[in-house]
C-alpha cells in the first residue's frame, strides 16, 4: 500500500511541477534584466532544473567543466608569474 501511494504522489508531483517551474523561469528572466537587483539567473536555472531535470543535470555538468577549465587557466597564469 505504501509503495502504491508513493508512486501516486510522485506522479502527482510530476504533473504539477510545471506550475512551479514556469513562474520561476519567468521571475528569473525578469530579475535578470539590467537595473533589476536579484539573483535572476539562479532562479531561472532552478526553474529549468525542475522542469527538465535531465537537461538541467547536463547543463550543471557543463557549467562545472567550464568552471574547472577557467580555474585551471587562472592557476596556470599564476604559476607562470611566480
Amino acid at each position: 500500500m505504501r509503495a502504491k501511494k508513493l508512486r501516486e504522489d510522485i506522479r502527482r508531483f510530476q504533473r504539477r511541477k510545471k506550475y512551479v517551474a514556469i513562474p520561476l523561469i519567468i521571475i528569473g528572466a525578469i530579475l535578470s534584466l539590467p537595473l533589476v537587483p536579484g539573483p535572476g539567473l539562479a532562479i531561472a536555472f532552478l526553474g529549468v532544473l525542475l522542469l527538465f531535470p535531465r537537461q538541467g543535470e547536463k547543463m550543471l555538468t557543463w557549467m562545472k567543466k567550464r568552471w574547472n577549465q577557467w580555474r585551471g587557466k587562472v592557476d596556470q597564469t599564476e604559476n607562470n608569474n611566480a
